[in-house]
Protein backbone atom coordinates (compact mmCIF):
# COMPACT_ATOMS: atom_id res chain seq x y z
CA UNK A 1 0.00 0.00 0.00
CA UNK A 2 1.45 3.38 -1.00
CA UNK A 3 1.93 6.26 1.46
CA UNK A 4 -0.59 8.37 -0.45
CA UNK A 5 -3.24 5.66 -0.26
CA UNK A 6 -2.62 5.20 3.47
CA UNK A 7 -3.04 8.93 4.09
CA UNK A 8 -6.25 8.98 2.07
CA UNK A 9 -7.66 6.08 4.06
CA UNK A 10 -6.81 7.85 7.33
CA UNK A 11 -8.48 11.06 6.15
CA UNK A 12 -11.56 9.23 5.01
CA UNK A 13 -11.85 7.58 8.45
CA UNK A 14 -11.51 10.98 10.11
CA UNK A 15 -14.24 12.33 7.84
CA UNK A 16 -16.57 9.43 8.69
CA UNK A 17 -15.87 9.99 12.39
CA UNK A 18 -16.83 13.68 12.10
CA UNK A 19 -20.07 12.71 10.39
CA UNK A 20 -20.85 10.22 13.14
CA UNK A 21 -20.23 12.80 15.90
CA UNK A 22 -21.94 15.70 14.12
CA UNK A 23 -25.28 15.14 15.82
CA UNK A 24 -24.11 13.21 18.90
CA UNK A 25 -25.36 14.17 22.35
CA UNK A 26 -23.41 16.68 24.45
CA UNK A 27 -22.58 13.87 26.88
CA UNK A 28 -21.29 11.60 24.12
CA UNK A 29 -19.22 14.43 22.66
CA UNK A 30 -17.74 15.23 26.09
CA UNK A 31 -16.73 11.59 26.59
CA UNK A 32 -15.07 11.50 23.17
CA UNK A 33 -13.18 14.75 23.85
CA UNK A 34 -11.97 13.31 27.16
CA UNK A 35 -10.55 10.27 25.37
CA UNK A 36 -8.75 12.44 22.83
CA UNK A 37 -7.40 14.78 25.53
CA UNK A 38 -6.07 11.89 27.60
CA UNK A 39 -4.04 10.60 24.66
CA UNK A 40 -2.76 14.09 23.80
CA UNK A 41 -1.73 14.75 27.41
CA UNK A 42 0.44 11.64 27.34
CA UNK A 43 2.46 13.39 24.63
CA UNK A 44 2.14 16.91 26.02
CA UNK A 45 3.43 16.03 29.47
CA UNK A 46 6.50 14.34 27.90
CA UNK A 47 7.95 17.62 26.59
CA UNK A 48 10.98 19.38 28.13
CA UNK A 49 8.73 22.35 28.97
CA UNK A 50 6.26 20.20 30.91
CA UNK A 51 9.04 18.35 32.74
CA UNK A 52 10.68 21.63 33.73
CA UNK A 53 7.47 23.25 34.94
CA UNK A 54 6.13 20.08 36.56
CA UNK A 55 2.73 18.69 35.74
CA UNK A 56 3.46 15.06 34.86
CA UNK A 57 2.18 14.11 38.33
CA UNK A 58 -1.23 15.53 37.39
CA UNK A 59 -1.71 12.84 34.79
CA UNK A 60 -1.38 10.21 37.49
CA UNK A 61 -3.66 12.03 39.93
CA UNK A 62 -6.80 10.09 40.74
CA UNK A 63 -10.21 11.65 40.22
CA UNK A 64 -9.09 14.31 37.70
CA UNK A 65 -10.71 14.28 34.27
CA UNK A 66 -8.49 15.08 31.24
CA UNK A 67 -10.20 18.47 30.77
CA UNK A 68 -9.50 19.31 34.44
CA UNK A 69 -5.83 18.37 34.03
CA UNK A 70 -5.62 20.49 30.88
CA UNK A 71 -6.97 23.58 32.65
CA UNK A 72 -4.28 23.37 35.34
CA UNK A 73 -1.57 23.77 32.68
CA UNK A 74 -0.21 27.20 31.72
CA UNK A 75 -1.43 28.76 28.51
CA UNK A 76 0.91 28.64 25.53
CA UNK A 77 1.77 31.99 23.93
CA UNK A 78 2.98 32.42 20.36
CA UNK A 79 6.24 33.95 21.67
CA UNK A 80 7.08 30.68 23.47
CA UNK A 81 6.63 28.73 20.23
CA UNK A 82 8.86 31.23 18.41
CA UNK A 83 11.67 31.24 20.99
CA UNK A 84 11.53 27.77 22.60
CA UNK A 85 10.46 25.41 19.84
CA UNK A 86 12.64 22.52 20.99
CA UNK A 87 11.11 22.58 24.50
CA UNK A 88 7.65 21.85 23.02
CA UNK A 89 8.54 18.68 21.07
CA UNK A 90 7.35 15.53 22.80
CA UNK A 91 9.87 12.78 23.56
CA UNK A 92 7.03 10.30 23.11
CA UNK A 93 6.29 11.63 19.62
CA UNK A 94 9.77 11.86 18.10
CA UNK A 95 9.16 9.06 15.61
CA UNK A 96 5.81 10.40 14.42
CA UNK A 97 5.55 11.64 10.84
CA UNK A 98 5.46 15.41 10.66
CA UNK A 99 6.39 18.47 8.61
CA UNK A 100 7.94 21.82 9.48
CA UNK A 101 5.39 24.54 8.86
CA UNK A 102 5.14 28.29 9.37
CA UNK A 103 2.50 30.98 9.74
CA UNK A 104 2.10 33.94 7.39
CA UNK A 105 3.45 36.40 9.96
CA UNK A 106 0.44 38.72 9.70
CA UNK A 107 0.67 39.55 13.44
CA UNK A 108 4.45 40.01 13.41
CA UNK A 109 7.26 37.56 12.64
CA UNK A 110 6.31 34.19 11.08
CA UNK A 111 6.05 31.34 13.59
CA UNK A 112 7.85 28.11 12.70
CA UNK A 113 6.40 24.96 14.25
CA UNK A 114 6.19 21.18 13.84
CA UNK A 115 2.89 19.91 12.44
CA UNK A 116 1.98 16.29 13.04
CA UNK A 117 0.53 14.73 9.89
CA UNK A 118 -2.40 13.47 11.99
CA UNK A 119 -3.32 17.11 12.63
CA UNK A 120 -3.24 17.80 8.90
CA UNK A 121 -5.45 14.76 8.24
CA UNK A 122 -8.00 15.95 10.81
CA UNK A 123 -8.08 19.45 9.30
CA UNK A 124 -8.62 18.19 5.76
CA UNK A 125 -11.35 15.83 6.91
CA UNK A 126 -13.13 18.78 8.59
CA UNK A 127 -12.74 20.85 5.43
CA UNK A 128 -14.25 18.01 3.38
CA UNK A 129 -17.20 17.84 5.74
CA UNK A 130 -17.68 21.62 5.52
CA UNK A 131 -17.51 22.00 1.75
CA UNK A 132 -19.09 18.72 0.71
CA UNK A 133 -21.79 18.14 3.35
CA UNK A 134 -22.51 21.58 4.78
CA UNK A 135 -22.22 23.57 1.55
CA UNK A 136 -23.12 20.86 -0.96
CA UNK A 137 -20.05 21.02 -3.19
CA UNK A 138 -19.56 17.89 -5.29
CA UNK A 139 -16.10 16.33 -5.26
CA UNK A 140 -15.04 17.41 -8.76
CA UNK A 141 -16.64 20.85 -8.90
CA UNK A 142 -14.18 23.74 -9.45
CA UNK A 143 -13.22 26.14 -6.65
CA UNK A 144 -12.22 29.83 -6.80
CA UNK A 145 -9.79 31.34 -4.29
CA UNK A 146 -8.87 34.94 -3.48
CA UNK A 147 -5.98 34.20 -1.19
CA UNK A 148 -2.31 34.80 -0.49
CA UNK A 149 0.02 33.51 2.18
CA UNK A 150 3.70 32.74 1.96
CA UNK A 151 2.96 29.02 1.95
CA UNK A 152 -0.12 29.10 -0.28
CA UNK A 153 0.67 31.74 -2.90
CA UNK A 154 -0.38 31.13 -6.45
CA UNK A 155 -0.56 33.59 -9.34
CA UNK A 156 -3.84 34.42 -10.98
CA UNK A 157 -4.69 31.37 -13.05
CA UNK A 158 -5.37 27.67 -12.74
CA UNK A 159 -4.16 25.24 -10.12
CA UNK A 160 -4.66 21.52 -9.69
CA UNK A 161 -5.14 19.91 -6.30
CA UNK A 162 -7.83 18.48 -4.10
CA UNK A 163 -8.96 16.30 -1.29
CA UNK A 164 -8.14 12.57 -1.60
CA UNK A 165 -5.92 13.48 -4.58
CA UNK A 166 -8.94 13.95 -6.82
CA UNK A 167 -8.01 16.37 -9.56
CA UNK A 168 -10.20 19.44 -9.46
CA UNK A 169 -9.76 22.75 -11.18
CA UNK A 170 -9.07 25.81 -9.06
CA UNK A 171 -8.79 29.40 -10.18
CA UNK A 172 -6.83 31.85 -8.06
CA UNK A 173 -6.72 35.61 -7.67
CA UNK A 174 -3.88 37.02 -5.58
CA UNK A 175 -5.13 39.08 -2.65
CA UNK A 176 -1.91 41.08 -2.46
CA UNK A 177 -2.81 43.87 -4.84
CA UNK A 178 -6.36 43.75 -6.15
CA UNK A 179 -7.00 45.96 -9.18
CA UNK A 180 -9.62 46.15 -11.91
CA UNK A 181 -7.40 44.58 -14.57
CA UNK A 182 -6.65 41.48 -12.47
CA UNK A 183 -10.27 41.16 -11.37
CA UNK A 184 -11.39 41.38 -15.00
CA UNK A 185 -9.06 38.52 -15.96
CA UNK A 186 -10.18 36.51 -12.95
CA UNK A 187 -13.88 36.77 -13.78
CA UNK A 188 -13.26 35.91 -17.44
CA UNK A 189 -11.58 32.74 -16.21
CA UNK A 190 -14.52 32.26 -13.87
CA UNK A 191 -16.99 32.15 -16.78
CA UNK A 192 -15.17 29.20 -18.36
CA UNK A 193 -14.78 27.21 -15.11
CA UNK A 194 -17.99 28.12 -13.24
CA UNK A 195 -16.68 27.31 -9.73
CA UNK A 196 -19.26 26.23 -7.17
CA UNK A 197 -17.42 27.65 -4.11
CA UNK A 198 -15.45 30.87 -3.55
CA UNK A 199 -12.90 31.02 -0.70
CA UNK A 200 -11.14 34.22 0.33
CA UNK A 201 -10.23 36.92 2.80
CA UNK A 202 -13.32 38.98 3.70
CA UNK A 203 -11.92 42.32 2.53
CA UNK A 204 -10.66 40.83 -0.76
CA UNK A 205 -14.00 39.15 -1.51
CA UNK A 206 -15.69 42.45 -0.58
CA UNK A 207 -13.58 44.30 -3.18
CA UNK A 208 -14.55 41.75 -5.83
CA UNK A 209 -18.23 42.10 -4.89
CA UNK A 210 -18.07 45.85 -5.47
CA UNK A 211 -16.29 45.26 -8.80
CA UNK A 212 -19.12 42.95 -9.90
CA UNK A 213 -21.74 45.53 -8.93
CA UNK A 214 -19.91 48.39 -10.69
CA UNK A 215 -19.58 46.38 -13.89
CA UNK A 216 -23.01 44.69 -13.66
CA UNK A 217 -21.52 41.20 -13.86
CA UNK A 218 -23.70 38.28 -12.76
CA UNK A 219 -22.19 35.14 -11.21
CA UNK A 220 -24.31 32.01 -11.81
CA UNK A 221 -24.34 28.64 -10.04
CA UNK A 222 -22.34 29.65 -6.95
CA UNK A 223 -23.27 27.53 -3.92
CA UNK A 224 -21.49 29.59 -1.31
CA UNK A 225 -18.68 31.94 -0.31
CA UNK A 226 -16.36 31.02 2.55
CA UNK A 227 -14.37 33.76 4.28
CA UNK A 228 -11.45 33.29 6.66
CA UNK A 229 -8.37 35.05 7.97
CA UNK A 230 -9.97 38.32 9.12
CA UNK A 231 -13.08 39.88 10.63
CA UNK A 232 -16.22 39.67 8.48
CA UNK A 233 -18.29 42.80 9.11
CA UNK A 234 -22.08 42.69 8.58
CA UNK A 235 -21.96 45.31 5.79
CA UNK A 236 -19.37 43.21 3.97
CA UNK A 237 -21.53 40.10 4.25
CA UNK A 238 -24.58 41.94 2.86
CA UNK A 239 -22.68 43.39 -0.11
CA UNK A 240 -20.99 40.09 -0.97
CA UNK A 241 -24.22 38.08 -0.78
CA UNK A 242 -26.03 40.63 -2.92
CA UNK A 243 -23.32 40.81 -5.62
CA UNK A 244 -22.49 37.09 -5.80
CA UNK A 245 -26.10 35.95 -5.16
CA UNK A 246 -24.89 33.26 -2.74
CA UNK A 247 -24.64 32.81 1.04
CA UNK A 248 -21.48 33.82 2.92
CA UNK A 249 -20.19 31.49 5.64
CA UNK A 250 -17.28 32.07 8.02
CA UNK A 251 -14.48 29.64 8.73
CA UNK A 252 -12.20 30.15 11.73
CA UNK A 253 -8.82 28.65 12.52
CA UNK A 254 -5.09 29.11 12.19
CA UNK A 255 -2.18 27.38 10.56
CA UNK A 256 -0.98 26.14 13.97
CA UNK A 257 -4.30 24.65 15.13
CA UNK A 258 -6.06 23.83 11.87
CA UNK A 259 -9.77 24.39 11.33
CA UNK A 260 -11.34 25.40 14.66
CA UNK A 261 -14.91 26.44 13.80
CA UNK A 262 -17.20 26.68 10.78
CA UNK A 263 -20.55 28.31 10.11
CA UNK A 264 -23.58 26.20 9.27
CA UNK A 265 -25.85 27.14 6.38
CA UNK A 266 -29.12 26.47 8.21
CA UNK A 267 -28.60 28.62 11.31
CA UNK A 268 -25.68 30.81 10.20
CA UNK A 269 -23.95 29.97 13.48
CA UNK A 270 -20.26 29.28 14.06
CA UNK A 271 -19.77 25.71 15.39
CA UNK A 272 -16.55 24.52 17.02
CA UNK A 273 -15.20 21.38 15.31
CA UNK A 274 -15.40 19.66 18.69
CA UNK A 275 -14.07 16.19 17.64
CA UNK A 276 -10.82 17.85 16.49
CA UNK A 277 -10.19 20.68 18.97
CA UNK A 278 -10.90 21.73 22.55
CA UNK A 279 -11.76 25.44 22.77
CA UNK A 280 -11.73 27.72 25.80
CA UNK A 281 -12.67 31.39 25.98
CA UNK A 282 -11.01 33.03 28.98
CA UNK A 283 -11.88 36.36 30.57
CA UNK A 284 -9.39 38.96 31.81
CA UNK A 285 -8.75 37.03 35.06
CA UNK A 286 -8.03 33.80 33.16
CA UNK A 287 -11.30 32.15 34.21
CA UNK A 288 -13.75 30.65 31.68
CA UNK A 289 -15.83 33.44 30.14
CA UNK A 290 -19.56 33.30 30.66
CA UNK A 291 -21.85 32.98 27.61
CA UNK A 292 -22.00 36.40 25.95
CA UNK A 293 -18.84 37.59 27.74
CA UNK A 294 -15.91 38.56 25.54
CA UNK A 295 -12.63 36.77 26.17
CA UNK A 296 -9.42 35.38 24.71
CA UNK A 297 -9.63 32.28 22.49
CA UNK A 298 -7.45 29.36 23.65
CA UNK A 299 -7.31 26.19 21.52
CA UNK A 300 -5.97 22.67 22.04
CA UNK A 301 -5.90 20.61 18.80
CA UNK A 302 -6.27 16.92 19.67
CA UNK A 303 -3.99 15.52 16.97
CA UNK A 304 -0.90 17.70 17.53
CA UNK A 305 1.01 14.81 19.08
CA UNK A 306 4.60 15.52 18.06
CA UNK A 307 4.45 19.16 19.14
CA UNK A 308 1.39 19.38 21.41
CA UNK A 309 -0.32 22.77 21.32
CA UNK A 310 -1.77 22.61 24.83
CA UNK A 311 -3.92 25.70 25.54
CA UNK A 312 -2.56 27.74 22.65
CA UNK A 313 -3.51 31.42 22.69
CA UNK A 314 -4.91 32.30 19.26
CA UNK A 315 -4.62 36.05 19.73
CA UNK A 316 -8.34 36.54 19.01
CA UNK A 317 -11.28 37.73 21.08
CA UNK A 318 -14.61 35.91 20.96
CA UNK A 319 -17.86 35.17 22.83
CA UNK A 320 -19.77 31.95 23.49
CA UNK A 321 -23.38 32.11 22.32
CA UNK A 322 -26.02 32.59 25.03
CA UNK A 323 -28.19 29.97 23.32
CA UNK A 324 -26.19 26.90 22.28
CA UNK A 325 -29.11 25.29 20.42
CA UNK A 326 -29.00 25.65 16.63
CA UNK A 327 -31.70 24.97 14.05
CA UNK A 328 -29.23 22.76 12.17
CA UNK A 329 -29.45 20.24 15.02
CA UNK A 330 -25.68 19.86 15.47
CA UNK A 331 -24.43 19.51 19.04
CA UNK A 332 -21.05 21.18 18.48
CA UNK A 333 -20.53 24.30 20.68
CA UNK A 334 -21.55 27.65 19.17
CA UNK A 335 -19.38 30.76 19.15
CA UNK A 336 -21.55 33.86 18.92
CA UNK A 337 -18.87 36.07 17.39
CA UNK A 338 -15.16 36.29 16.68
CA UNK A 339 -14.76 39.90 17.80
CA UNK A 340 -11.29 40.45 16.35
CA UNK A 341 -7.59 40.33 17.09
CA UNK A 342 -6.62 40.87 20.74
CA UNK A 343 -3.87 43.27 19.65
CA UNK A 344 -6.31 45.37 17.62
CA UNK A 345 -7.15 47.94 20.28
CA UNK A 346 -6.52 51.62 20.90
CA UNK A 347 -4.24 52.22 23.87
CA UNK A 348 -4.71 54.89 26.54
CA UNK A 349 -1.95 56.61 28.50
CA UNK A 350 -3.34 55.33 31.82
CA UNK A 351 -2.83 51.74 30.65
CA UNK A 352 -6.41 51.17 29.57
CA UNK A 353 -7.56 50.07 26.13
CA UNK A 354 -10.50 50.74 23.81
CA UNK A 355 -11.69 48.01 21.44
CA UNK A 356 -10.52 48.36 17.85
CA UNK A 357 -14.15 47.90 16.85
CA UNK A 358 -14.55 51.61 17.68
CA UNK A 359 -12.98 52.35 14.29
CA UNK A 360 -15.48 50.16 12.49
CA UNK A 361 -18.45 51.66 14.34
CA UNK A 362 -17.27 55.18 13.48
CA UNK A 363 -16.99 54.32 9.78
CA UNK A 364 -20.34 52.53 9.77
CA UNK A 365 -22.34 55.11 11.73
CA UNK A 366 -20.80 58.36 10.53
CA UNK A 367 -19.99 57.73 6.85
CA UNK A 368 -21.74 56.32 3.80
CA UNK A 369 -20.15 52.86 3.99
CA UNK A 370 -20.99 52.05 0.37
CA UNK A 371 -18.59 54.78 -0.82
CA UNK A 372 -15.62 53.43 1.16
CA UNK A 373 -13.37 50.74 -0.29
CA UNK A 374 -10.97 50.36 2.65
CA UNK A 375 -10.11 52.13 5.87
CA UNK A 376 -7.32 51.85 8.38
CA UNK A 377 -6.74 53.50 11.74
CA UNK A 378 -3.12 54.12 12.75
CA UNK A 379 -2.45 55.05 16.38
CA UNK A 380 0.81 56.98 16.22
CA UNK A 381 0.88 58.00 19.89
CA UNK A 382 -1.42 58.28 22.89
CA UNK A 383 -2.45 61.71 21.61
CA UNK A 384 -2.80 61.12 17.85
CA UNK A 385 -4.64 58.70 15.55
CA UNK A 386 -4.76 58.92 11.75
CA UNK A 387 -7.69 57.39 9.87
CA UNK A 388 -6.89 56.56 6.24
CA UNK A 389 -9.84 56.24 3.87
CA UNK A 390 -9.74 54.76 0.38
CA UNK A 391 -12.85 55.60 -1.63
CA UNK A 392 -14.69 52.93 -3.62
CA UNK A 393 -14.55 54.64 -6.99
CA UNK A 394 -11.08 55.41 -8.35
CA UNK A 395 -10.32 59.14 -8.67
CA UNK A 396 -13.31 60.07 -6.53
CA UNK A 397 -12.95 63.19 -4.40
CA UNK A 398 -14.53 63.51 -0.95
CA UNK A 399 -17.63 65.73 -1.08
CA UNK A 400 -19.29 67.98 1.49
CA UNK A 401 -21.11 64.96 2.93
CA UNK A 402 -17.77 63.38 3.82
CA UNK A 403 -16.52 66.48 5.61
CA UNK A 404 -19.75 66.71 7.60
CA UNK A 405 -19.25 63.07 8.55
CA UNK A 406 -15.71 63.81 9.73
CA UNK A 407 -17.02 66.36 12.25
CA UNK A 408 -19.43 63.75 13.58
CA UNK A 409 -16.72 61.07 13.65
CA UNK A 410 -14.32 63.28 15.64
CA UNK A 411 -16.98 63.84 18.28
CA UNK A 412 -17.71 60.09 18.48
CA UNK A 413 -13.98 59.34 18.76
CA UNK A 414 -13.43 61.85 21.59
CA UNK A 415 -16.29 60.35 23.59
CA UNK A 416 -14.42 57.02 23.72
CA UNK A 417 -10.76 58.09 23.67
CA UNK A 418 -10.99 61.28 25.69
CA UNK A 419 -10.33 64.92 24.72
CA UNK A 420 -6.52 64.56 24.76
CA UNK A 421 -6.42 62.17 21.80
CA UNK A 422 -7.06 63.74 18.40
CA UNK A 423 -8.04 61.95 15.19
CA UNK A 424 -7.03 63.11 11.71
CA UNK A 425 -8.64 61.88 8.51
CA UNK A 426 -6.65 61.32 5.34
CA UNK A 427 -8.02 60.27 1.94
CA UNK A 428 -5.59 57.99 0.07
CA UNK A 429 -5.52 56.19 -3.28
CA UNK A 430 -4.29 52.90 -1.84
CA UNK A 431 -3.87 51.18 1.54
CA UNK A 432 -1.13 48.51 1.32
CA UNK A 433 -1.85 45.01 2.55
CA UNK A 434 0.35 42.99 4.87
CA UNK A 435 2.90 40.54 3.46
CA UNK A 436 0.31 37.79 4.08
CA UNK A 437 -2.18 39.50 1.76
CA UNK A 438 -4.45 40.38 4.69
CA UNK A 439 -5.68 43.84 5.64
CA UNK A 440 -5.33 45.33 9.13
CA UNK A 441 -8.05 47.79 10.16
CA UNK A 442 -6.03 49.07 13.12
CA UNK A 443 -2.28 49.49 13.43
CA UNK A 444 -1.00 50.63 16.82
CA UNK A 445 2.51 52.07 17.03
CA UNK A 446 2.15 52.46 20.78
CA UNK A 447 3.87 49.82 22.93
Amino acid sequence: MTKVLRRNIVRFRRYRLLKRLEYSSSEGLSIYQGQRLRKLLEYGLATPRAEKEGGAHLFRAEGLLPAQILKTLPILQKEVVQKKLASLVSAKGRTRRSIEDRTSGSTGAPTIFIRDLACLDAERAAAELFYRDWLGRERREPVARIWATEADQAPTGEKVGGFFRKRISEIWLSAFNLNDADMADFFKLWQSHEPSILIGYPEAVFECAKYLRRNRIRIPHLKGIVTAGAKLFPEMRSEVERSFMAPVLERYGSRETGLVAMECLEGRRLHVVAPNVYVEILNESGAPALPGEEGSVVVTPFYSYKMPFLRYVMGDRAKWALDQACVCGRSWPVIEEIVGRAQDCFRLRDGGTVSGMLGYYIMRDCFDFSKISQFQFIQESYERVTAQIQLSMPHDEPDREFFDAIVKARDRFSQSMGPNCSIHFKFVDHIPRLSSGKHRYLMSLVD
